[in-house]
């Protein structure tokens, strides 16, 4: 029996409650159907106290909490919780008011002004709300309350039938009390135990992270370590600099990789009376780019110190072979390779051979300032569809001539007030506007002008600039 009363309470407790409902929407519903329970309950017993003594005009009164209360429950079925908030308010004002003024103080109604006055801070979440209800709930229980006192009840009721309706009201205003109190201090502990759990997850995800972090942090510096070693192993294996700096006291090599490590390179060799020199752009950058770089470094090297070809086209035409032969025993087709300017420059009778694959060569005269362009064959060194012999162009260089061998990483980059390209146009103009100034200082003025220019913009590629003075 008892098993089966406590199932019907948590129905009717659970009635209209869905998974719509946030937390405490919920709880508020579940104490509103609790209260209306509670009210039509009494409300039978009055109405039946008051139909057994003939009082059939307060048996009438007592069944308007069930009125009320139908109506609650229909609207909460429904979903409109926010229209059965407020038909409970009216109820509780209206049926308090009733009776006030039907039976005055001797129907013990004092005893729901409490449950009364807090009944809004239980129906509506919003505190300037519920707080400004409660106020005008009480200010109409009193006014109501004392305006029976003055007038005098409408119905009377007999000494011998008073001890009833003071019980029933007595009952029912403690039993709302209490159920409303409860509500009260069961959702402060329900929250409690939520913002405990809540703050316990948070510290053990903070805790989580913490530990992510560090690990990350980590593998970070690890990763950082093995990219600088790489960074000193492809330096080791790409010895253009010294080499170059060798023959030519007036140069300067300009590399600023995007990630450590890059898949730009210059390169450089002497042999005989001639000096080679080139910058390369390979495929990607960061570790997949330098790992082409060290390929297409040793294929050159391959093809000028083994194999004794010294002529630019010659040495772009057998070095495509080779990189298409390196990367030939993949299962698919690799087009993975480099573009680059190369300069061949004998000593002793300052002629310049040079062949480009998609990249060019600028000489900057001495004697005007003028920019004299080579264009390269557009090809790469790698797998091409139409694949054709590289041409060789043959110049002669005067003392103070210099000239530019380039990767597109610096015109190529965006940045400045539009966050625009630089431009090649933008870049040739700079280097002209420098051309006359040292080497080294050249460098250090591509380099800060290159950090301008960029500002808070992410370097987006490797930056590669070779320049020699004659």
């Amino acid at each position: 029996m008892l098993s089966k009363v406590i199932e019907l309470w948590s129905k009717i407790s659970d009635n209209g409650i869905n998974d719509t409902l946030d937390f405490d929407e919920k709880k508020r519903i579940r104490i509103l159907n609790k209260v209306m329970f509670i009210n039509v309950a009494l409300a039978i017993i009055g109405s039946s106290l008051d139909a057994a003594n003939l009082q059939f005009e307060g048996a009438l009164v007592s069944l308007y909490p069930i009125t009320l209360s139908v109506v609650f429950w229909v609207l909460i079925n429904r979903g409109f919780y926010a229209a059965a908030k407020w038909v409970t308010l009216i109820f509780i004002i209206t049926f308090i008011s009733s009776i006030s003024i039907g039976f005055g103080s001797k129907s013990g109604i004092i005893v729901y002004f409490i449950p009364g006055a807090l009944c809004p801070m239980l129906l509506f979440k919003k505190k300037l709300l519920s707080l400004t209800l409660s106020l005008l709930v009480i200010l109409v229980m009193v006014g109501v309350y004392f305006a029976g006192q003055n007038y005098g009840p409408y119905y009377w009721i007999a000494d011998s039938e008073l001890i009833y309706y003071e019980l029933t009201s007595l009952a029912g205003g403690v039993c709302l009390t209490i159920l409303i109190l409860w509500h009260f201090i069961s959702t402060n502990i329900a929250y409690e135990q939520v913002i405990l759990t809540k703050n316990t997850v948070l510290k053990e995800t903070n805790q989580l992270i913490e530990k992510q972090k560090l690990a990350l942090e980590n593998n970070n510096e690890r990763l950082t370590d093995s990219m600088e070693y790489a960074r000193k192993i492809q330096r080791a294996m790409l010895p253009g600099k010294q080499v170059l700096g060798s023959i030519f006291a007036n140069s300067f090599a300009f590399l600023l990789p995007k990630d450590i490590v890059s898949g730009d390179f210059f390169w450089a060799q002497s042999v005989g009376d001639k000096i080679l020199f080139a910058v390369a752009d390979c495929t990607g950058h960061g570790v997949p780019g330098a790992m082409v770089s060290v390929l297409c470094s040793r294929v050159l090297n391959k093809v000028v110190l083994e194999e004794k070809i010294v002529e630019p086209s010659g040495i772009l035409n057998r070095s495509r072979e080779l990189v298409i032969e390196g990367f030939g025993s993949s299962e698919k087709l690799v087009y993975d390779g480099m573009d680059i300017s190369l300069c061949v420059y004998n000593f002793k009778t300052n002629q310049l051979d040079w062949a480009g694959a998609n990249n060019p060569l600028w000489i900057i005269r001495s004697e005007n300032d003028a920019v004299e362009v080579l264009e390269p064959n557009r090809q790469p060194i790698g797998n091409y569809g139409v694949i054709e012999t590289f041409t060789q162009h043959r110049v002669e260089v005067k003392k103070g001539d210099a000239v530019y061998l380039f990767s597109d990483g610096f015109a190529d980059q965006f940045g400045g007030e539009r966050n625009k390209k630089y431009t090649i146009k933008g870049f040739q103009n700079f280097l002209i506007s420098i051309s006359k100034k040292e080497m080294e200082e050249q460098r250090g003025l591509l380099m800060s002008e290159f950090e301008r220019w960029r500002g808070d913009v992410d370097q987006l590629d490797d930056v590669c600039i070779l320049g020699v003075r004659f």
